[in-house]
Formats: C-alpha cells, sequence, structure tokens
C-alpha cells in the first residue's frame, strides 16, 4: 500500500464552492470528501485517454504579472486533500501528456502543480455532474483577454475617479479599488513605474487643486 499524503491546495473558490455545495452537502450524491473526488476522478481520468483538461496549463507560465492578476480576479480557497501518492502521480503524468495532445506547448514550459491536478479533478467531476457552465476562468481565450493587464489598470483607475469625482490620489485608489474591480497600487507601479504615469497612461490629469485644497 503506497502511503497517503496530505496536501494543502489552493482552488479557485468557484470551483471549490460548486464542489461543496453540489457534491458534498447533496443527498442525490454519495461523495463523502474532497479527497474521494479526487480519488476517483483520478483513476477515471488514467483510463480514459480522451478525457478532456479544465485549461491549458501553460496558457500564462510566460507572465508573472498575468499570473498575480489572475490570482486578483479569481481568488482561491485552501482544500486539504489526501491522496494516494503513486495514484496521485501517475494522474500528474497523464495530465501533463495530455496536454501536450491539446495543446502546443513547451515540455519544459509545462509543470503539473498539485492545485491544476486537483482542480482538473474537481472540474471534470463537476463537469460530469453537470453543474458548473461558462465560468472565465476555464475559457483560456477569454480569460487571456480579460487579463489584459493595461486595459484593466485603465478600466479601474476611470471606475475609481468616477467614485471619487476626480483624478484619484494613490491613497483614494486603494480606498476603493476593490468596489472598482481594480488591482493593487504595487501591482499598478511594477507595470507602469509610478501611479502618475499609469494616470497619465488612462487619460486622468491631475485636477488643479487650490492654494489650502488636499486630496485625502
Amino acid at each position: 500500500m503506497t502511503p497517503r499524503i496530505p496536501l494543502t491546495v489552493e482552488i479557485y473558490h468557484h470551483l471549490l464552492d460548486v464542489v461543496k455545495e453540489k457534491l458534498l452537502q447533496s443527498l442525490e450524491h454519495e461523495y463523502e470528501s474532497v479527497t474521494e473526488i479526487v480519488n476517483l476522478a483520478s483513476i477515471k481520468f488514467i483510463k480514459d485517454t480522451n478525457a478532456p483538461l479544465p485549461y491549458n496549463p501553460a496558457r500564462i507560465s510566460q507572465s508573472k504579472m498575468k499570473q498575480i492578476l489572475c490570482d486578483d480576479l479569481f481568488p482561491r480557497r485552501k482544500t486539504l486533500v489526501s491522496v494516494d501518492k503513486a495514484l496521485f502521480d501517475s494522474f500528474k503524468r497523464m495530465i501533463l501528456e495530455r496536454s501536450f495532445q491539446l495543446y502546443e506547448v513547451d515540455k519544459n514550459e509545462v509543470v503539473i502543480s498539485n492545485r491544476y491536478a486537483v482542480e482538473t479533478a474537481l472540474w471534470l467531476t463537476v463537469r460530469a455532474n453537470e453543474l458548473i457552465r461558462n465560468d472565465p476562468y476555464f475559457d483560456d481565450e477569454l480569460l487571456l483577454q480579460q487579463l489584459d493587464i493595461q486595459q484593466i489598470i485603465i478600466g479601474s483607475l476611470n471606475n475609481v475617479a468616477s467614485i471619487v469625482g476626480h483624478s484619484p490620489t494613490a491613497r483614494q485608489y486603494e480606498k476603493h479599488r476593490k468596489a472598482a474591480g481594480g488591482p493593487s497600487l504595487s501591482f499598478i507601479k511594477n507595470e507602469f513605474g509610478t501611479f502618475n504615469e499609469a494616470k497619465r497612461f488612462a487619460g486622468l490629469e491631475e485636477r488643479p487643486r487650490g492654494k489650502n485644497q488636499k486630496y485625502i
């Protein structure tokens, strides 16, 4: 018997919510845990040479900034999975081979992480039960469109400007960015160098201030 290894992985929250609410808490299904779902899906995937994958594992491997933005737009939640090491390793190898069949990827660029493997197992299960549809996280083309970094920054800056009524200060942006659906201030600075440069790029000129007026 191979050892069981506890893995703590961060899974896309919507996928994890669907699994917990529709599969684990439903009387219509017999799954007892995320672990059971992963193990059963692993066995089925290894036997099915035509099984699909939820998304290209290398779709944003060349852009750290896009990965950060993806994590920000599609937050993850931690879950604990106890896996059969030999089975899980075989599952990951099969995912790797399948990714070469489905996508034109460089073998040196693809790494099948524990997170991707667990997400694959959960996605295959909810797909088999017809529970998840049209989520941009699982649509490579749509996701990459949403990860247009400069357009997202421009949009979030303009959204905050609409909220505060003028070109926002850095402090105002940080205060309202979540409501505006924007990335962090440090993310913007990494992309544009300075916050003011990002505002200039977005066409947000500084509003003239009165002698004793300050924006806070």
